[in-house]
């Protein structure tokens, strides 16, 4: 019952564990972070979005074999203390005693209970649902190994008549007698007869074995088909060597008769046999419909994969995705080009790039008619189905419930890597599954399982190399040649001729379809990002701190700085918020940590600096984006307490954070600091007259600082933003008279976006502002901005 288990690492490595039965989580836990070196008690174990108890054992935790990890970390770090045992005894006599985690079950019963201990013939602890047998296995094992390293726990003791485990017998196995060895074709005959034979069947002697009628087993099934197909292929073999054998001593003689020399009719005959190979490929193609066994509407056929594909993945060592120098210069080359192509691209409107998405999507509908959808299920069966690229993933879910064991269960399909649950309103040419995508099946009842499909469907699965005919056959683009200009079809032959003379790394050979989905996948996400106009390293190696970063204009420039190659730490006053905008920050590939911060508090200023450090080293880059406006009024007429609370946040906070990140900067040899002011700094709103005065208090700010901190490396600048439409300015952006008259300002005549903040942000804390200290970037649209 041993099972391998993959470990998704958070440094991206993958770690295979092979486990016992009786091996806790706790254990996989510990020898994945060993190897990784991590510290155990800061993370957990999650499988899909179930966080697993560490005292469960491999035989009762209802993992499915080969299944795939997380290493997360923990919301409450782990504190190893002495657990406190209460060890039960056969006569109900309970004893009591505090233990370390590393201490033996030996040591344990020894210490609460030495002369129980020396009356039993064969000791054994019993703690949950495991079972620790003998005195050797209670020296081998520790209170770790149950799962324990804190709180209390009851275990018994108790004394085992035979050391086997309950419920478990042996099968008797008849001995089988040696006989001379004879020749292949002779033992294929007697097979057969063999295995008619009552006596040969496993069970006690002189019992024959009876028909029963037992449930449909569609594992034994497989396996049963599969024996068969072994032994008919072995005899196809054997009659194969045979002909072989009688060709090569004819063709021997005519050689010898003809005189032809034995290389050129070696060349011939191997020229022969490959004309007939590609002859009989190409006959098997045109005829494959024959040969599969359609299910149903779709062209269903359902398959297992070959034996050892998914062990060629999984068993990768670690030096696979190592490149060499030659690797790496072709990679730099492309990059290179790219970088060249998004410089020289201008600048295009978001109807623009609508309009290009849209003429991408229309050549990617003519290129393929069809498109091959494949799903896999826990016990690696695959059904297969043939959709029109126009097909919803709705679609998709319907042809699979028709094909279910039970079709009411409900259940939810997906793709990998990372686990991205599917829009079912969404087209496969929208989802970016043209020309083929592979999904798999999961029930939404974490404790269902087998069977998964229709009993039928198991006894008329096809061959796997049946099925990679079919799809490729359906999924082959048309044959449609569009009307091409000289110079176009110039470029096309020189760029297929350059193509041809490009050497294939050697990272990519032996990939098997399921790495070839991922890879399509990440070159998809490669164009999006291409698509987004911005240089996606220039800040590679920085740590920035956001303050009120965990939606609006600060949660974008906490993305948009971690696009660019900077690890981030986020903050805002609401733990909520920032787990939710962490998660969303990590499901795009950021390095980002989240804690909640008032920047007015300065346990939480300084709290906030010490993530920085301690998660990532220091910090580079300082965004103060935190801001209040806790009244809408005119200036004259706001409150004291109103006053204070904005001049406290907005100003007080920070020239406070400015003033405690500039010995951290220092440290770091220099570093940026950018503060988020606003176009009511150039133009003061009449319901916003505090919060204007304060704005325009922070471009003084600005100044000041940026003058004092300029020998030290330090560049400080201001972004002041015009009115952008998010939850903070809601007051004046979504009633109509408070529109029309924020939009009468502004000659672009509408209202800005968070990602246009961002961008000019990540632009003063680059090095590509770094002629630029003490100014004030305006982004309004056109706004008046002058004092």
């Amino acid at each position: 019952m041993s099972r391998d288990l993959v470990v998704l690492a958070p440094n991206g490595r993958r770690v295979k564990v092979h486990c016992t039965a009786d091996t806790s989580i706790l254990q996989v836990l510990e020898d994945v972070c060993a190897k990784q070196g991590f510290q155990p008690t800061d993370y957990d174990l999650k499988h899909h979005k179930t966080i697993l108890d560490l005292t469960t054992t491999i035989r009762f935790c209802n993992l499915p074999n080969k299944a795939t990890l997380e290493l997360v970390e923990t919301e409450r770090k782990r504190v190893e203390t002495d657990v406190t045992i209460g060890l039960m005894l056969d006569d109900g006599e309970r004893k009591m005693g505090d233990f370390s985690p590393s201490t033996t079950l030996y040591d344990m019963v020894f210490t609460l209970a030495p002369e129980k201990l020396e009356s039993l013939d064969l000791p054994s602890i019993l703690y949950m649902r495991q079972e620790v047998i003998g005195v050797d296995a209670l020296k081998e094992k520790t209170i770790r190994h149950l799962g324990l390293i804190t709180g209390r726990a009851i275990l018994r003791l108790l004394n085992k008549t035979e050391a086997t485990q309950a419920n478990v017998s042996r099968v008797y196995r008849r001995p089988q007698t040696e006989e001379p060895q004879r020749n292949t074709a002779s033992s294929v005959n007697k097979q057969e007869p063999l295995q008619n034979k009552e006596s040969s069947f496993p069970g006690p002697s002189g019992i024959q074995k009876k028909n029963k009628t037992t449930a449909f087993d569609p594992v034994q099934a497989i396996k049963q088909e599969q024996h068969k197909n072994e032994t008919i292929s072995k005899a196809q073999n054997v009659s194969d060597n045979i002909e072989d054998e009688i060709s090569d001593q004819k063709m021997e003689v005519d050689t010898e008769e003809i005189n032809i020399p034995a290389t050129s009719t070696a060349h011939s005959n191997k020229k022969e046999i490959e004309s007939q190979f590609s002859q009989e490929n190409l006959e098997r193609r045109l005829k494959i419909e024959e040969e599969v066994v359609f299910l149903g509407a779709q062209k269903a056929i359902a398959f297992l994969p070959p034996e050892g594909l998914e062990d060629e993945l999984q068993d990768l060592p670690d030096d696979f995705y190592d490149l060499t120098i030659e690797e790496v210069r072709k990679i730099y080359h492309d990059l290179q080009q790219q970088r060249q192509q998004l410089e020289n691209m201008p600048l295009m409107t978001s109807t623009q790039k609508g309009e290009i998405e849209r003429q991408s999507s229309e050549q990617r509908q003519n290129s393929y008619k069809n498109a091959v959808v494949r799903i896999q299920f826990p016990d690696h069966m695959i059904l297969q189905g043939i959709f029109a690229p126009s097909a919803k993933i709705e679609d998709v879910k319907n042809f699979v419930k028709e094909h279910l064991h039970n079709p009411e269960k409900p259940f939810v399909i997906f793709t990998t890597p990372l686990k991205e649950p599917l829009d079912p309103s969404m087209t496969l040419l929208e989802s970016k599954f043209v020309p083929c995508v592979l999904m798999h099946f999961k029930w939404t009842d974490e404790n269902s399982g087998r069977p998964y499909l229709k009993e039928d469907i198991y006894l008329k699965k096809t061959s796997s190399d049946a099925a990679s005919i079919l799809a490729s056959k359906y999924r082959a683009p048309t044959r449609k040649v569009k009307d091409e200009t000289p110079n176009e079809s110039r470029r096309t032959s020189d760029a297929q001729s350059s193509s041809m003379k490009s050497k294939v790394p050697k990272w990519f050979k032996k990939l098997n379809y399921k790495v070839i989905t991922k890879i399509n996948k990440m070159a998809s996400l490669h164009q999006n990002l291409a698509s987004a106009n911005f240089h996606s390293s220039r800040l590679k190696g920085k740590v920035a701190i956001v303050t009120a970063s965990s939606e609006g204009i600060g949660f974008s420039i906490a993305k948009r700085l971690g696009n660019e190659g900077a690890s981030v730490v986020i903050s805002s006053r609401k733990a909520e918020n920032v787990k939710k905008a962490t998660e969303s920050l990590r499901n795009e590939g950021i390095n980002v940590e989240g804690i909640v911060c008032h920047v007015s508090n300065a346990e939480h200023r300084k709290l906030l600096f010490e993530t920085a450090k301690s998660k990532f080293g220091g910090f580079d880059i300082l965004v103060s984006n935190a801001a209040v406006n806790p009244s809408v009024s005119p200036i004259l007429e706001t409150e004291e307490d109103i006053w204070d609370k904005i001049f406290d946040v907005n100003v007080k906070s920070a020239w406070l954070l400015a003033k405690e990140a500039y010995p951290e900067l220092i440290k770091q040899g220099g570093g940026n600091i950018v503060f988020v002011a606003s176009i009511a700094a150039y133009q003061p709103m009449e319901p916003l007259g505090a919060y204007s005065v304060s704005k325009t208090t922070l471009l003084g700010l600005t100044k000041a600082i940026a003058t004092e901190v300029v020998h030290d490396n330090i560049r400080v600048n201001c972004v002041a933003p015009g009115i952008v439409a998010t939850k903070f300015a809601a007051a004046i952006t979504t009633s109509e008279a408070g529109k029309d008259k924020s939009l009468s300002i502004v000659p672009m005549k509408r209202f800005g976006k968070p990602d246009e903040i961002a961008s000019a942000v990540a632009f003063l804390a680059s090095d590509d502002a770094s002629y630029m200290t003490g100014e004030t970037l305006v982004v309004a649209g056109g706004a008046y901005a002058h004092l």
